[in-house]
């Protein structure tokens, strides 16, 4: 193969093509001119125009546009030659054009056309052939022809047009190529610019990838580095023969001179179509990299496309670098490069960066719109139940997204060549959030078969959901949407299932004499779902908010796994608020805060009325429809103690969480809502106390009334344990076999603490804290031993004894 550096007489010749090579001035003297097809009146598109000087060094340069007219500003008056370059064509020159020093001038150019004639170049084996008096001739011609296609996408990357983008990030397995990791984004922006290098005189100096602390950093030649001077004098060029599977290309290839040190930089061909001489693709590699790294095939592509009417421009590109010991992948934004940190000669995986655009608009008109790869995907169904209609498609690591058509037929272009994991979910899959099913499918060009998925049953969607447990047990399965009278979506409405007793038994539903209840409540979207409920029973399903009820029965036949409900909340005759009801919201969780699921929770009313729930996964059950007044709750988990709390339920909506312990007795947390408003738990826990007889003495507001007593010491009158001392004019309370050491050990009498409604009073109040008609309740603890710890108190201060006085106040 014969590589020739580039003599400086070709620089000379083809000083017009030279584009991008250094800064140009921008002065005062103004060209505008016109560019016109061979028959002197169609406008030409697209043709790149070159301003060049006497010593053939350029001056300025302009793309036309639609209108085939350009604007050029040069830096100072003089003779110039204007040279008209487009694709596949020798360039049409205006020789001697005076352009004055201030004002402007106007050029008119009719292009020549003349065929660039690159089907006579030959290229046998991997040696040159052409003229014996100038073998070098034919790579002048296709490098004139490369040239011009890399000016006009250069120019072309400056015209404002709109650009949708595809851009992707993966990180490949060694050898296998299998995806580790993978980004894909879609963006759109006012440019078609596909990536910036660096500067083509910092890579000619320090090479295309540069080591540093965070990594190495690799960069990918854009039109500008190819059109440098600084490129065009550090690297040989030679004739390709062409590839074995397109027999109408040509290629010009380059590699870095010798003795370039041990700097990274890159070889490769640009492939020209031989027919039309347009720029179709380059490829190129790293070299000079550790040998660890080459059996990655470290490199890259740059894929060129040719808009509507002319434009030229980087359709798809990707750079492929090697992760060399641990790897973090970053991308700097704006660059053509990616940082992958090195720590050791070991080949760990494959870093691909790339993109590719998939429209380009001007002002509203499509210019250019990909016909690429892109995914066929055909979903068959299970079963009768799950549909394949409106399913949701994406593709893992990426924001690919797409919904299937009525048939299940996903068709989506353009979408990223490679191996992708799909993942699927049909309209019930995600409405009772089971998890969706995945499948790898195979993106590429030429790929024109369709892909095909079976969607699970709804047996295994059940299963997914809800657990083994319900689908041994026949359970199926409701979801649905709650909705206001306006027709939106409710979000945190309480929704309960309630049938009557069955024989089923999972982990979430037992047998027992009454109603069985399960709930949950609508999520941001106003989306429900719940399992376990039981097939051919009558299912009363009711929703209820502030707005107004949704009450209907529904009944799953026999054989069937799932049932939708759409609930719409109301308040005429179906809907309207039952203002004499209570709605249950019970929350279970242990002493740190965890939530206990599968707790079992038995309530029974003052009028004998009695539910059983089940918490969910969240800890929470839900009741709705109960009757006010005093309910006894009744908590069962395995592992924990078992016991009941009282609560009082007001008509609207009640939370009540109850705290469960492997060593104590339930109890109900301090705060808890009551009848749409928020409130103390302290009466309600008084309540379960006295139920469970754990005070000396406790007495209710029945009990007080009954009593009658004048002051509030009347009532400790008589407690075991217990007697009445005056102290500076206020009675307090002692214990009566008590005492407490001072400080210099004598026995001192033990002040009893007094709490009124929680908060602890100073001994100087006495017992007299509340007027007696303003009691609910009183209860007295005379020992140490005997005082809870849901009141609050540190051991110190409940060490003789506490009495605790309710006024219901918060």
């Amino acid at each position: 193969m014969r590589r020739l550096s580039v003599p400086a007489a070709w620089r000379v010749a083809l000083g017009a093509l030279l584009l991008l090579a250094g800064p140009i001035v921008l002065g005062a003297q103004r060209v505008r001119g016109e560019v016109l097809q061979e028959n002197g009146t169609s406008p030409a598109l697209g043709v790149a125009v070159v301003a060049s000087r006497a010593d053939g060094s350029v001056a300025g340069r302009a793309l036309t546009g639609f209108n085939g007219v350009f604007e050029m500003k040069l830096a100072a008056g003089g003779l110039y030659t204007f040279s008209a370059l487009r694709i596949g064509y020798r360039p049409t020159l205006v020789s001697d054009v005076a352009v004055p020093d201030t004002g402007a001038v106007a050029v008119r150019v009719v292009l020549a056309g003349v065929a660039v004639p690159l089907a006579a170049v030959d290229v046998r084996g991997t040696d040159v052939c052409g003229t014996a008096r100038d073998p070098q001739a034919q790579i002048v011609q296709v490098w004139t022809a490369a040239r011009t296609a890399l000016a006009a996408a250069a120019l072309w990357s400056r015209e404002p047009l709109d650009a949708e983008w595809i851009t992707f990030r993966r990180e490949l397995a060694v050898g296998t190529e299998f995806v580790r990791a993978q980004e894909v984004r879609t963006s759109r922006n006012a440019t078609v610019h596909a990536f910036k290098s660096w500067y083509a005189e910092s890579l000619a100096v320090h090479g295309y990838m540069i080591n540093a602390d965070a990594g190495a950093t690799y960069y990918a030649p854009d039109p500008d580095v190819l059109l440098s001077d600084s490129f065009a004098e550090t690297h040989c060029f030679h004739l390709e023969p062409a590839p074995a599977d397109d027999r109408g290309l040509v290629g010009l290839g380059f590699s870095p001179q010798r003795g370039r040190g041990d700097r990274v930089e890159i070889e490769g061909t640009l492939w020209i179509d031989r027919a039309s001489s347009e720029l179709r693709w380059l490829e190129y590699r790293y070299v000079g990299l550790p040998d660890a790294a080459e059996s990655g095939s470290p490199g890259g592509r740059v894929e060129f496309v040719h808009l509507t009417d002319g434009p030229w421009m980087i359709g798809r590109w990707h750079i492929r670098m090697p992760i060399i010991g641990a790897t973090s992948p970053a991308a700097e934004k704006g660059y053509a490069r990616t940082v992958v940190k090195s720590g050791g000669p070991v080949l760990n995986g494959l870093s691909i960066g790339g993109g590719m655009v998939s429209r380009v608009l001007r002002r509203g008109q499509l210019l250019y719109e990909a016909t690429g790869s892109g995914i066929a995907l055909q979903l068959l169904r299970g079963d009768g139940e799950v549909s394949v209609a409106n399913a949701r498609v994406t593709l893992e690591g990426t924001d690919y997204a797409w919904r299937t058509d009525s048939a299940g037929l996903l068709r989506a272009a353009p979408v990223l060549e490679g191996r992708y994991r799909a993942r699927i979910a049909t309209p019930e899959m995600l409405a009772l959030g089971a998890e969706p099913m995945e499948r790898t499918v195979q993106i590429a060009v030429r790929r024109t078969g369709i892909d095909s998925a079976t969607v699970p049953s709804a047996r295994d969607v059940v299963r997914d959901a809800c657990g083994a447990d319900a689908v041994k047990g026949g359970l199926a399965a409701l979801h649905g949407t709650v909705r206001d009278s306006a027709g939106r979506a409710a979000a945190g409405r309480a929704v309960t299932v309630s049938w009557l007793g069955t024989v089923l038994k999972t982990d979430r539903a037992v047998v027992f004499a009454g109603r069985n209840t399960v709930g949950t409540m609508s999520d941001n979207a106003g989306v429900w779902r719940l399992c376990d409920v039981p097939r051919e029973r009558t299912l009363t399903v009711r929703a209820s908010g502030d707005d107004g009820n949704a009450v209907t029965e529904v009944t799953v036949p026999d054989g069937r796994w799932l049932h939708p409900v759409t609930l719409r909340l109301g308040r005429g005759a179906a809907g309207a608020v039952d203002s004499t009801a209570a709605s249950l919201e019970l929350l279970t969780k242990d002493a740190a805060g965890t939530a206990l699921g599968a707790t079992t929770l038995e309530l029974t009313a003052v009028g004998g009325a009695q539910r059983k729930v089940t918490t969910d996964a969240q800890g929470r059950a839900l009741v709705a429809a109960f009757p006010p007044g005093m309910v006894k709750l009744r908590a069962k988990r395995p592992g924990y103690e078992s016991g009941d709390v009282l609560f009082t339920a007001l008509a609207g909506r009640n939370t009540v969480p109850v705290i469960l312990g492997q060593a104590t007795l339930p109890m109900l947390d301090t705060v808890r809502v009551a009848g749409n408003r928020r409130t103390s738990s302290r009466m309600d826990a008084f309540e379960t106390r006295r139920a469970r007889r754990e005070a000396t003495a406790s007495y209710n507001a029945a009990d007080i009334g009954k009593r009658n007593p004048s002051e509030l010491a009347d009532l400790l009158r008589g407690v075991a344990g217990v007697r009445l001392a005056d102290s500076a004019g206020v009675t307090v309370a002692l214990l009566a076999r008590g005492f407490k050491l001072d400080r210099d050990a004598n026995a001192q009498p033990c002040v009893m603490k007094v709490l009124l409604d929680g908060v602890l009073m100073p001994m100087q109040a006495g017992v007299n804290v509340a007027r007696p008609t303003e009691l609910l309740g009183l209860e007295v603890f005379a020992s140490t031993a005997r005082t809870p710890a849901g009141l609050g108190l540190l051991a110190t201060d409940a060490a003789c004894g506490v009495i605790a006085v309710y006024t219901g106040k918060d």
